[in-house]
């Protein structure tokens, strides 16, 4: 071989080791984070009597943790953003009517951006129902600047001297008791009081399982675990109350990226309020039963969750404490771990291919390829310390101890390796444009509202699963590689990731999941 050629497979075996070596150490970072956050302390349950703020109305018992009166009860607006959701607004119109709140302390805003039928469907419902409890304003705007961001930020405006806003997005149920009981967490710095997710439709099929065990472990390992540490937290866009003034006090709502809730908690946390999560309360909602749904949502989450990196990171070293600083940079930074996910991936099939067999011309000049390969075991080490987080996630939802449940967790945690890694490179696409502040429509979520209908229309900017078809003969490639050549440690790797691609490539061309079975 000419030193020339040396010198090539030199350079490009560096690069791939480089990608390979970068992504195993950013993995091994999330590991470090997801660690701390599993040993955090649990939260108290009811934080001690406080006395409310001069400036706004005594909370009286409920502030203080106990039952209060309804003399003892603040005004509050509910705002229920919407944009043509046919299947779900007389759901969530109805579960509102039932919230238990003195009516004459409680407006019900309908943000109302529809373009289909959905403004008839309100329309025909407050007109059905003329004793229906509270007051009910349906606001329409002739434009959708700003998306939901814009919306209730109208909302925001028309709500006068109001406190405390409450916020549910269609497809949530909200429960009798959702006021009552986050008005119990207020405290004088208290800007926000996220309540936990649940799931509607959690056995619909194999993505919804999936869904349902990731939402569990981010809930109760990661905002739990924030907020038993008393660490940066975030709003989840939905079933939370919100303090008027410090959403004000932040500048409200705004549209430039499409994680308006993530932008508003920093925004208010920086100005030295607090973001309060509750574990042990659940309002549920609807999860995207097919892939057409899910992207949409996905791509939605990860391009915003980038466009807020990009957007705060530089502001970061203004916050007082050092301890502050390092969880608010890994809750912005959360949604780079798709990019690890990817790199690791893509660039272990690389390494094997530039080992070769131990006959290979070229592998003298790079003898610490195998040794890299090797080291599979750290990849294994990783895939544990997910178990050991979402194994963690489940025994807190269900109330297991660690030897129970595990026939039920092994196919849902099998099934969500799958699903993350054949997402992989949906998401760094999806980063990559937030990162880049490529500006971007906020795309719907379609909900069905449990009945069986016709797929959704695909939504915008959908690749139809052909790109992530070219990974599953990738990585199939890769596993022969692995196998033929004696390199065979992450053969087993790269056919769970060739595995995990063909669900999804399948899974976008068919989008009606509603027989498959994990």
């Amino acid at each position: 071989m000419t030193g020339g050629m040396v010198g090539f497979w030199e350079v490009l075996g560096g690069a791939v080791g480089a990608v390979y070596l970068l992504s195993a150490a950013m993995l091994a970072l999330q590991a470090v984070v997801h660690v701390v956050l599993l040993r955090a302390p649990a939260p108290a349950s009811v934080p001690a009597p406080v006395p409310a703020p001069a400036s706004e109305p005594a909370l009286g018992a409920v502030g203080a943790g106990g039952p209060a009166g309804a003399e003892d009860r603040p005004e509050v607006v509910v705002q229920l953003p919407i944009y043509n959701e046919p299947a779900v607004v007389e759901r969530l119109l109805e579960a509102v009517a039932r919230l238990d709140w003195p009516a004459d302390r409680l407006t019900v805003q309908i943000l109302d951006d529809s373009t289909d039928d959905t403004p008839d469907r309100v329309a025909r419902w407050l007109a059905a129902r003329p004793d229906r409890p509270f007051r009910w304003v349906h606001l329409r705007r002739t434009h959708r600047t700003g998306f939901k961001a814009g919306a209730l930020q109208a909302g925001l405006e028309a709500v006068g001297d109001v406190p405390w806003v409450m916020i549910y997005d269609a497809d949530f149920v909200p429960g009798v008791g959702d006021l009552a009981y986050a008005m119990r967490h207020v405290r004088p710095d208290t800007a926000a009081v996220q309540l936990r997710w649940d799931h509607l439709n959690a056995e619909e099929n194999g993505l919804t399982r999936v869904q349902a065990l990731n939402l569990d472990a981010h809930f109760a390992v990661e905002q739990r675990g924030r907020q038993g540490l008393g660490v940066w937290n975030a709003f989840n866009g939905t079933a939370g109350l919100w303090r008027v003034e410090a959403m004000r006090a932040a500048g409200g709502w705004e549209g430039d990226t499409l994680a308006e809730d993530l932008d508003l908690s920093v925004r208010v946390q920086r100005a030295g309020w607090r973001v309060e999560y509750r574990d042990d309360y659940g309002v549920p909602a609807e999860l995207p039963a097919d892939f057409a749904a899910y992207r949409a949502q996905q791509r939605r989450w990860t391009q915003g969750g980038a466009a807020c990196l990009r957007k705060h990171v530089s502001t970061l070293p203004s916050v007082p404490s050092r301890r502050l600083r390092w969880h608010a940079r890994a809750l912005l930074a959360a949604s780079s771990i798709h990019l690890a996910v990817w790199g690791i991936a893509v660039s272990s099939v690389g390494l094997v291919a530039l080992a070769g067999p131990p006959a290979s011309p070229h592998s003298p000049a790079l003898p610490w390829i195998p040794a890299v390969l090797d080291g599979a075991a750290v990849l294994g080490a990783l895939l544990l310390l997910l178990i050991a987080l979402y194994k963690t996630a489940a025994n807190r939802r269900h109330g297991w101890r660690i030897g129970e449940g595990w026939a039920w967790f092994l196919p849902r945690m099998a099934a969500l390796w799958l699903l993350g890694a054949g997402m992989a490179w949906w998401h760094v696409r999806a980063w990559m444009a937030g990162i880049r502040g490529t500006p971007a429509e906020f795309v719907r979520t379609p909900k069905r509202g449990g009945l069986v209908a016709p797929p959704p229309p695909r939504p915008a900017r959908s690749f139809g699963g052909w790109q992530e078809a070219l990974h599953v003969l990738y990585f199939a490639w890769g596993a022969y590689l692995g196998l033929v050549s004696g390199h065979w440690g992450l053969a087993p790797f790269h056919l769970l990731l060739a595995a995990g691609y063909a669900w999804v490539a399948i899974g976008s061309s068919q989008p009606n999941l509603r027989r498959a079975r994990i």
